[in-house]
């Protein structure tokens, strides 16, 4: 089972911290890196403007052996900083994990316990038994395409037959990313984070698409790993550009509740 920590979060919380050779349908060399490079600069323009945010949504996680379903609500904001609760049948937090950038907080309500470690940037390998980083999924919630550090991008047309692949690699890693594009490079379909190890860490695929106040938001996403876990997230609401405290983003004991 691998459902770790969620599907017993209602209950109760234990939190562990946790090439250059040329594909079928690859561009020449210059005229690759072209167009690489101004897909490149299509991805880093989504919603870069959005700093603050508020969502309310539902998830699913499934494996083999079970599924978990709840309603789930987050804010995020600047420098890292986010903050999610899962909330029972009648809508009250039954659980939560927060970042403000330098401290990671978990607390459930029954029985109340309250962790708290520091991390800038911890796995959620132990929360959702996906590795997925709390900074990508912050960026996800906001419409953004986490991107890993590299040194050389190119791009190939996708395999499918539809649209293209933005390859991202790291000297003596090979790939770290692979960004999955509609045909105009400007829409992104699917996202793969590999490990250090060069195997599939995990997979994003974006569903629907809706814009709020200007920004790009996608209705659903399906975060899966390399097995048989998945997260698959709906969002119902999205509020950007709210004012958010920075205390919004300590958990602490019976200082709990996020506004809705």
């Amino acid at each position: 089972m691998r459902f770790k920590i969620l599907m017993p979060l209602i209950g109760s919380f234990v939190f562990f911290a946790a090439c250059s050779t040329l594909h079928k349908g690859q561009l020449p060399l210059s005229e690759s890196n072209v167009q690489a490079n101004r897909f490149f600069e299509n991805i880093s323009r989504i919603n870069n403007k959005l700093e603050t945010f508020q969502g309310v949504g539902k998830f699913q996680m499934r494996d083999k052996q079970g599924t978990l379903t709840s309603r789930i609500a987050w804010i995020g904001g600047k420098n890292g900083r986010l903050r999610i609760e899962v909330l029972g049948p009648v809508g009250r937090p039954q659980a939560s994990f927060a970042t403000d950038g330098t401290w990671f907080y978990a607390i459930t309500r029954n029985p109340l316990r309250f962790h708290k470690m520091h991390s800038k940037n911890a796995s959620l390998n132990a929360l959702i038994s996906v590795p997925i980083k709390i900074e990508d999924l912050r960026r996800l919630l906001a419409g953004k395409i986490p991107v890993y550090p590299h040194h050389s991008i190119f791009v190939h047309s996708d395999r499918s037959g539809s649209g293209y692949v933005l390859v991202l690699k790291k000297r003596w890693m090979g790939v770290v990313e692979k960004i999955f594009l509609d045909n105009t490079g400007s829409k992104v379909r699917k996202l793969e984070v590999f490990s250090t190890a060069g195997t599939l860490a995990y997979a994003v695929v974006f569903q629907g698409c809706r814009t709020v106040k200007g920004y790009h938001i996608p209705s659903r996403l399906l975060i899966s790993d390399a097995g048989d876990v998945t997260f698959d997230l709906e969002i119902h609401k999205f509020n950007p550009d709210i004012k958010l405290a920075d205390s919004a983003f300590v958990l602490e004991p019976f200082k709990l509740k996020i506004e809705k």
